[in-house]
């Protein structure tokens, strides 16, 4: 009313749309989309996904397809997963996060396919020339580092 004037100062309760935790990449779609005030159809259009695809994705029932993964960084602004500790899992998430197939990253290596998907499954440790390759290609990729 007009000629009321009160003023509330206590703390807006949190969203309850807002996830818990965050256990799947999903999680931290949804916190980013409601933070930015942006609906399922927005978000998704951001991310060159339908609604419904970043629906399943933000239930927890699919994971988006490596072609999503550089728009889905760009709308977060942050990489939500943790820095992996081993070369493979490097490997692995630096494909994933510019959303190379293997044999996209093999050929910007200069190497098989075949040899990539071997060293990033851990079917053979990297060492000598292919962490050469590797730390050309993607940077500084030691374990431990």
């Amino acid at each position: 009313m007009p000629f009321c004037r009160v003023h509330c100062r206590g703390r807006r309760p949190p969203n309850p749309a807002h996830p818990k935790g965050f256990r799947t990449l999903g999680d931290h779609l949804r916190k980013r989309r409601l933070d930015l005030g942006l609906t399922q159809t927005e978000a998704g259009r951001r991310s060159g996904a339908a609604e419904s695809t970043l629906y399943t994705w933000e239930l927890g029932n699919a994971a988006p397809a490596l072609l999503f993964y550089p728009a889905i960084l760009a709308l977060l602004g942050y990489d939500p997963l943790p820095v992996p500790a081993s070369v493979r899992e490097q490997l692995r998430l630096y494909r994933q996060w510019n959303g190379f197939s293997l044999k996209t990253l093999a050929r910007q290596m200069g190497i098989d396919a075949g040899r990539l998907a071997r060293r990033e499954r851990g079917r053979r440790q990297p060492t000598g020339r292919f962490l050469t390759v590797v730390e050309r290609v993607v940077g500084r990729l030691a374990p431990g580092s």
